[in-house]
């Protein structure tokens, strides 16, 4: 419980920053800090939370249900303060203060062994009445002075619901990276601390306009290049396919060919070797033309758009295609919308089936929905036979013996296009489960 492993992380780039992340709820909020937090463990930085209203034991809960990670590891990593020992210290805000503390605590870390210093402060502590609180966007600018030296990771947070939108503008100008439903974007906004500091006294530099005029220029470049780029793009792909098609044609015309062969041999071979040989000689034959039907019918799903979808009309589609009404399903799917390709219904088709082929024809198909903090799962399942142990991420294994046809290792490839992930978590022997994960910038509520 003391290793951090959390595959791809978007923090994890390899360049420090300033970060900052305005959110609408908890969903938003924990999705920003926790990644930002474990990253800095994975790191081994030393971790500072600031918590204004943050309880200790959430920030903990939430991040050992993200990580393998234990609370003893959180309580001996993470320096949890208060924003009125931090921050207002003797009542007031000292940016020079704070600006000091930042420093010293990046120096000590580094004295100390670690790798560097991931900070996090929640910044509702600036809505109080108290002196000082006016250099809150100033304080945030001259915290970038820093860079790009300063080993040190700083994560600032703002509950949209709390700060006026003038003060909300002016944090995302003074933050170089913004976290927005849990992702990291480049801030097109982002102002340079001297530019930013002399806009917030009122006087507008040439450094401001310089700055515009090269984005203006910069933008029209960059749309001429990726309107040529997309063109060629769209001209390659369709070449590409037409190959693909006719190569996926004529080795299934070979196929086809062989197979006839099989059969007129085996009605004149007397010999029962020989003729086991042949029959082994076909089934192979066959399970590869099963496998170039998968392709086939695959083969134009990467080209599909990505749009929002009713996850409902989604599923309902899946259902058609898998059952044609022979099979009864029981849905609870909420007011979603995701962000899938137009071929994610195939996909989940195949999904479909293949439950259905593991469990009694009386057993109906259950698809619920629940959202996480982190995104939402949605599990389609049944109870049956299920898959054995071993032989679940052979289902989705190009490189081993598959009885789907490729259907199910295609179909992850076309959800994970989207981001979505896929894999089967049923009991062997009690129910067969398929488990698809929906990152939280993936879908939206109607």
């Amino acid at each position: 419980m003391n290793s951090i492993s959390q595959g791809t992380n978007v923090f994890s780039s390899g360049h420090r920053t300033h970060y900052c992340a305005v959110f609408k709820n908890d969903s938003e909020r924990f999705s920003a800090v926790v990644p930002h937090i474990l990253e800095g463990l994975r790191r081994n930085d030393k971790c500072v939370f600031v918590a204004d209203r943050m309880e200790k034991a959430d920030l903990f809960e939430h991040m050992m249900k993200a990580a393998p990670v234990s609370e003893d590891l959180l309580e001996t990593r993470i320096s949890f303060l208060s924003a009125d020992d931090v921050y207002l210290e003797d009542g007031r805000f000292d940016m020079e203060r704070m600006l000091r503390f930042i420093a010293d605590t990046r120096e000590q870390s580094l004295r100390d062994g670690y790798s560097g210093l991931t900070a996090t402060g929640e910044m509702t502590w600036a809505n109080r009445e108290v002196p000082g609180t006016s250099d809150l966007i100033e304080y945030e600018a001259r915290i970038n002075f820093m860079y790009p030296k300063a080993s040190a990771d700083i994560l600032c947070m703002y509950p949209e619901s709390e700060f006026d939108p003038s003060t909300l503008v002016n944090a995302i100008r003074a933050h170089p990276k913004v976290i927005v439903r849990g992702t990291v974007c480049g801030n097109p906004y982002f102002l340079p601390p001297d530019t930013l500091i002399s806009y917030l006294s009122g006087a507008t530099t040439m450094d401001v306009f310089d700055r515009m005029e090269k984005e203006l220029f910069g933008r029209s470049v960059r749309s001429e290049i990726e309107s040529l780029e997309s063109r060629e793009l769209r001209r390659a792909r369709m070449c590409l396919s037409v190959l693909d098609g006719m190569a996926l044609d004529d080795l299934r015309d070979r196929l086809v060919a062989a197979s006839f062969y099989h059969e007129l041999a085996l009605g004149t071979c007397k010999d029962d070797c020989t003729s086991a040989d042949i029959m082994s000689a076909d089934s192979r034959c066959r399970e590869l033309m099963d496998r170039l039907e998968a392709l086939k019918s695959f083969r134009t799903c990467m080209d599909a758009p990505a749009e929002w979808l009713p996850l409902e009309g989604v599923v309902l589609r899946a259902a058609e295609v898998a059952f044609a009404g022979s099979k009864r399903i029981s849905l609870d799917l909420g007011q979603y919308r995701v962000f899938v390709s137009s071929a994610a219904d195939k996909a989940l088709a195949a999904v479909l089936a293949s439950v259905a082929e593991r469990c009694p024809a009386s057993a109906p198909v259950e698809i619920k929905v629940t959202e996480t903090e982190f995104g939402l799962v949605v599990s389609i399942g049944a109870e049956g036979p299920g898959v054995p142990q071993g032989a679940k991420e052979s289902l989705f294994d190009l490189s081993e013996p598959c009885p789907c046809g490729r259907s199910l290792c295609l179909s992850r490839a076309v959800l994970e296009f989207t981001g979505i992930s896929l894999r089967e978590i049923g009991l062997p022997g009690f129910s067969t489960v398929f488990e698809m994960r929906i990152p939280i910038t993936r879908y939206r509520v109607d």
